[in-house]
């Protein structure tokens, strides 16, 4: 029993499932969460426009109705200002809890960092639940303010660090057990998990909101769609708390990361927190061997520019698809987020085959432009589609557009001590959530100014596109 390979590989499992179930709530929650809160916006719209019906309760927009054309483009205009309220809550609220997360996961082990998320996301779910029943249960603007409640589920999730807090950590475990020549195969597995979840996960809630979308049902019987979606997630992060504490922290963990935990192992105060801070930026500043410094400082560039396409697709993508000509459901959105994260990881599956088989000689350096020029591509076909099937082609060419996130973190975890990678991935996460705070800003602004005068909407994904070359010259 000892060398089945089946169980072998079963005990090699540890933040897998993790990953896969974590990014299937989360990314299954963030269609639902924007259609909650489109549905707000367009209901409080029309209820304060006389238009009590129940067709308005569902906030259907005709592709062929000229009227509704300016409803439309001020309930755009309100759910773009709500989600930059709601985007600042988030990243901000983050910002210091995924920063420390690494560092603390150095310190004092990870199992803490990788129970907090799921944790907290699950009393976001409970607050979901509660706004989608106030709204239901109001036949004009109801006296509870549920945009507060929506803004509230977001602050959980930032201070929380949500995923990339939680990725970082799971990347962080993997770099603490395994040796650097199977280090990349391992978090490209995990990479592969975390889309399977999303692909999963967004499908999954795009059938759920295509099969309770329907026009001609009650306004009540319209949220049960939202009592579904927000139940299942409720309990897919009550697993993963059980879970973590039954496996995770019963996992043995390498000689090196015991020697680090007995040597620093401290209370958690706020001179710690502070400490915390200075040895995240002592170790990413300080002066290494080979130039090595100045690589690193070249890969965050990368990563930054690469970091605002991701933002850009993640802040603006439900309000673009919603908007002329497309006007799609949220089911479509999520349905095309759920094929995109199928091709992605997909992508990934196959690429340590190739690596291995196909093309052995093929450096990291060059998966990493290649994802670029795949983001490149995707990014301009998308700002300039008109039609379903444009949309749809545009997922062809984002096929690779992930291969640089997982090299990035393997090319740094290479280049520092084994007791730094956590520091390090926390400054990682600190400009992944400066880039998600002022893209979210910036991406909505610019969006809402081409709502006002009537002009290209799709600026910001051209702009975004442009940064990638900016990435592609930095790895170069």
């Amino acid at each position: 029993m000892a060398n089945n390979p089946v169980l072998k590989v079963i005990g090699q499992i540890t933040v897998e499932p993790l990953a896969f179930l974590y990014m299937f709530a989360i990314f299954g929650e963030f269609s639902t969460y924007q259609d909650l809160l489109w549905e707000r916006v367009c209901s409080d719209y029309f209820m304060n426009n006389g238009n009590n019906s129940s067709s308005s309760s569902t906030c259907t927009i005709s592709k062929a109705s000229s009227t509704e054309s300016q409803a439309l483009a001020i309930i755009q205009a309100r759910s773009a200002d709500q989600l930059l309220y709601n985007n600042i809550a988030m990243t901000c609220s983050s910002i210091v809890g995924s920063f420390m997360a690494g560092s603390y996961g150095d310190i004092n082990g990870r199992l803490l960092p990788l129970t907090f998320p799921p944790l907290l996301s699950l009393v976001a779910q409970v607050l979901y639940l509660c706004s989608a029943y106030y709204m239901s249960h109001s036949t004009t603007t109801s006296s509870v303010n549920v945009l507060a409640m929506l803004t509230a589920c977001q602050l959980l999730g930032g201070i929380s660090g949500a995923s990339i807090s939680l990725l970082a950590n799971c990347f962080g475990y993997i770099s603490d057990i395994t040796d650097p020549k199977s280090r990349t195969r391992r978090m490209i597995a995990i990479e592969a998990s975390v889309f399977v979840g999303q692909f999963l996960g967004s499908i999954s809630t795009g059938f759920i909101l295509k099969q309770y979308n329907n026009s001609s049902q009650t306004a009540a019987h319209s949220y049960t769609k939202y009592y579904v979606c927000f139940g299942l997630f409720l309990g897919i992060h009550t697993v993963l708390v059980i879970y973590n504490w039954l496996r995770l922290s019963r996992y043995p963990v390498s000689h090196i990361q015991q020697r680090v935990v007995r040597q620093s192992k401290s209370r958690f105060s706020a001179k710690s927190v502070y400490k915390l801070f200075s040895d995240v930026l002592s170790t990413v500043f300080r002066r290494r061997e080979s130039n090595n410094r100045r690589v690193m400082f070249l890969i965050f560039g990368a990563f930054i520019m690469i970091t605002y396409a991701s933002e850009v697709m993640t802040s603006l993508m439900y309000l673009y698809v919603r908007n002329r000509p497309l006007l799609w459901q949220s089911s479509d959105y999520s349905f095309y987020n759920g094929i995109k994260f199928g091709v992605t990881g997909a992508a990934l599956l196959v690429l340590p085959a190739v690596q291995l088989y196909v093309w052995p000689t093929m450096g990291d350096i060059t998966v990493a432009v290649v994802g670029v020029v795949s983001r490149t591509a995707g990014l301009v076909l998308i700002g300039f589609a008109t039609n379903g099937a444009m949309m749809y082609s545009s997922v062809a060419l984002l096929m690779f557009s992930e291969y640089p996130l997982p090299i990035i973190r393997s090319l740094l975890s290479k280049l520092v001590a084994p007791d730094e990678r956590g520091k390090v991935f926390a400054f990682l996460t600190l400009w992944y959530n400066l880039c998600s705070l002022t893209g979210g800003i910036v991406f909505p602004l610019i969006y809402k100014h081409s709502l006002k005068t009537g002009g290209y909407t799709g600026i910001c994904f051209q702009l975004a596109a442009g940064f990638q070359l900016v990435a592609i010259g930095l790895l170069m």
